[in-house]
């Protein structure tokens, strides 16, 4: 092929083209999308009191600079918030920035949490995590969806796929294991 054959085929293609819509056509049509993050550790804390009305608590030795040895033996601390520095939050020694970097600690920390506090919310009479009461199959479905709405913020059908898997962990765990699967899904621990 010539170089003005060429030209002329490259010219023509061109010419064929439909130019891209001006920058603020562009805008309107697509925003540009913003890759999802996860909670920073006060997010997590206050979600998951929030979702289960619970609060992982726990023994731990806490520092205190008023003790002889410089901790003391805590028998119900707030373990997110003992927790924290491994979750990303700022200590102010050696970081003054949250890091809110998917790490293997932040899932670690946030199932530990989610299991204690879905457990502890499940064992309550009545039960946090019972919005509909009922045995039957209907009253189940309708708490699945009252539960996907608390968690994830998300209106469903009480007909769907994700109810009726959701069901299926109620038959084999309870609402203790209905409570995981929502929390421990990043549809609530990211945003």
């Amino acid at each position: 092929m010539s170089a003005r054959s060429l030209c002329l085929l490259l010219v023509t293609v061109a010419a064929c083209t439909e130019p891209p819509p001006p920058a603020s056509r562009r805008d309107a049509l697509s925003p540009p999308a913003r890759a999802p993050r996860r909670l920073s550790a006060a997010q997590l804390h206050a979600a998951i009191e929030g979702a289960t009305g619970e609060v992982w608590r726990g023994p731990a030795t806490i520092v205190d600079p008023l003790s002889y040895t410089g901790t003391r033996d805590a028998p119900d601390a707030d373990l997110l918030k003992l927790y924290a520095a491994g979750l990303g939050a700022p200590d102010f020694n050696y970081t003054v920035q949250e890091s809110l970097e998917p790490t293997i600690t932040f899932a670690k920390y946030a199932e530990d949490a989610v299991r204690a506090t879905c457990t502890a919310a499940a064992r309550k009479t009545p039960s946090t995590l019972v919005k509909v009461s009922g045995d039957d199959e209907a009253a189940r479905r309708a708490n699945a969806t009252a539960l996907v709405l608390r968690f994830w913020g998300d209106v469903i059908e009480p007909s769907s796929d994700e109810v009726n898997g959701l069901l299926e962990l109620h038959g084999q765990g309870g609402w203790a294991a209905v409570c995981v699967a929502l929390a421990t899904h990043p549809r609530f621990l990211t945003f």
